[in-house]
């Protein structure tokens, strides 16, 4: 019968230490854990971004076509002739479609911004002038496909969060 009481003051202790365990995990220190969390895989999520500009397919997996039909959504002869002089990043081949990398300055600006209804990705290297005109013209230009998203929570953030909430509670 002692052995008994001492096994259910054990489990009690037990209970205890776990609720304690439990009362770390307040929204608050989770926010600030998935914050950190987001910020370090900024270059993942960037670069997914990147990949679908490069397939011309918007964060909503539709067709990348810009409002202003005065951008085609392919080079002309002319826009290579003049890269072939300027020298850009990367190539601007008649009849490819853009590319979106000249100088960088559009890629080197990707940011990240956590906000309480998620993550909002932007670029401060769209300009202004003309380049701004051409950037405007996209609708849906930043953030990620659900494909990506997915890929991004289901190999990134989910085993974080595992990893986080297994060592709060010393699982």
């Amino acid at each position: 019968m002692t052995l008994n009481k001492r096994t259910k003051q054990q489990q009690m202790a037990t209970l205890t230490e776990q609720l304690e365990k439990l009362e770390k995990l307040t929204r608050k220190t989770i926010e600030n854990e998935l914050f950190n969390a987001v910020k370090r895989i900024e270059k993942v999520v960037f670069d997914l971004n990147l990949k679908q500009l490069e397939n011309t397919e918007t964060s909503k997996g539709a067709p990348l076509i810009n409002k202003n039909k005065k951008y085609s959504g392919f080079y002309t002869k002319a826009t290579e002739e003049i890269a072939l002089y300027e020298n850009p990043l990367l190539p601007k081949k008649a009849g490819n479609p853009y590319n979106f990398i000249y100088r960088g300055d559009f890629i080197k600006g990707f940011k990240a911004k956590v906000t309480t209804k998620g993550v909002d990705i932007y670029s401060n290297g769209t300009g202004s002038g003309g380049k701004k005109v051409f950037f405007d013209g996209y609708n849906d230009l930043f953030g990620l496909t659900d494909e990506n998203l997915k890929e991004v929570i289901n190999t990134r953030l989910l085993p974080f969060l595992q990893k986080y909430f297994r060592d709060v509670l010393d699982l």
